[in-house]
């Protein structure tokens, strides 16, 4: 899609509250192959379980930008669900104020607008240990053999990093010279659709919210390659607005997509060969 002789897309995939880098690595091997994907790793799992795990947003975004800074030589895009929304858009807003090229687009996945957290009393991560494993649960975050005591400290604290997150809420905060997607499952009880509409007030570029059946993890199973095609249609579409500053701004909504078939690129702290 991209025209000939132009720089590749490089896409930097932030993850999940108690996830990895690689819990999305079977969707990235549907991005097209010409594009270079980085699945970003937090401190304190995978490659990085000797490091602590940070429960402050900004020291966490402040860690990742070594590894992501560098990225911006190019066309860059980025996509978070759930927790990795909210850590992209902080990465971004932080390379933003070093005056580093922002990403062109933002794909923010199942996680409320930051301007709008949530209220002192909904917190997850204040529940008791079975009330917590109660709630992961049901949004079918792992099965509960899986929750082991090392894996809910790990939660709670990805969890308090962005329930006590406030630094997008300041008026005095540019917003992003950039395009935003959301996407939402319908019937996700941590974030409805209609929570992921202030997100727009984060960016000044083109908006579209896409809304897909399913939960809290609707990008899983049949759906996943429905919102592969949405993000590569967005993507390319905030390009190419990207490329020509006299295009108009708009504003979409849709509950469908087309189908889009391709290889992976793989970037998982340092590149890897996808072939």
């Amino acid at each position: 899609m991209n025209a000939a002789g132009a720089a590749p897309m490089h896409l930097v995939w932030f993850h999940h509250a108690g996830g990895h880098g690689h819990s999305y690595r079977a969707m990235a091997a549907s991005l097209p192959a010409s594009w270079r994907v980085s699945l970003i790793e937090y401190p304190g799992r995978g490659a990085l379980a000797h490091l602590p795990a940070l429960d402050n947003l900004c020291e966490l975004a402040a860690c990742l930008l070594p590894q992501v800074e560098p990225l911006a030589q190019g066309p860059l895009a980025f996509f978070g669900h759930s927790m990795g929304a909210m850590v992209a858009h902080e990465v971004a807003r932080q390379m933003l104020a070093r005056r580093c090229p922002a990403p062109l687009w933002l794909g923010a996945s199942g996680h409320r607008a930051p301007q709008h957290p949530r209220p002192a009393g909904e917190r997850l991560h204040q529940l008791p240990d079975a009330l917590l494993v109660e709630r992961l649960q049901r949004v079918g975050a792992l099965p509960a053999q899986a929750i082991t005591a090392n894996y809910l400290n790990l939660m709670r604290t990805d969890l308090r990093a962005c329930e006590t997150h406030h630094g997008a809420g300041s008026g005095a905060i540019e917003a992003l010279p950039c395009a935003l997607s959301t996407f939402a499952g319908d019937a996700d009880p941590l974030a409805r659709p209609q929570d992921m509409l202030p997100w727009s007030r984060q960016v000044s570029g083109t908006v579209r919210h896409h809304v897909l059946p399913g939960g809290h993890f609707f990008l899983a199973g049949v759906r996943r390659r429905q919102v592969i095609d949405l993000i590569v249609q967005d993507i390319e579409h905030a390009r190419l607005i990207h490329s020509d500053t006299h295009s108009p701004l708009t504003h979409h909504a849709t509950r469908t997509s087309s189908s889009h078939h391709a290889r992976f690129s793989h970037r998982h702290l340092e590149d890897v060969d996808r072939r």
